[in-house]
């Protein structure tokens, strides 16, 4: 993925380690790979169905939306950092991101990123 589809609105961009996170990140959803575990974590849920309960992307089938863990060095549990791709797996049409686990504290849910 280019790094200028990493840009959250007209003037800020990822801070560089999330923004090298979340392009491994894309690079091993599109293989299907998920990440190393780091410490005891059991699970990251490594491309499960995002069923969109909370209506913040556009409404689609059940299964059109997956969800990604976004893993910073040093991280031992999954934290609030989350993308969602829209479409096929591997070749998605659409990227959300969210940094906040979905909105939490009344920040944005997430931005599309691609």
């Amino acid at each position: 993925m280019d790094r200028a589809e990493y840009v959250l609105d007209n003037s800020r961009k990822l801070p560089p380690a999330e923004e090298q996170a979340v392009l491994e990140a894309r690079e091993q959803s599109s293989g299907h790979r998920a990440p190393p575990q780091p410490g005891d974590m059991q699970s990251i849920r490594w491309g499960i169905i995002f069923r969109n309960r909370e209506g913040f992307s556009p409404v689609k089938a059940h299964d059109y939306y997956r969800e990604y863990t976004i893993l910073l060095p040093g991280d031992v549990t999954r934290g609030r950092r989350r993308f969602i791709t829209g479409g096929i797996p591997g070749s998605p049409e659409i990227v959300y991101y969210s940094w906040t686990h979905y909105g939490d504290n009344g920040v944005p849910a997430f931005v599309r990123i691609r």
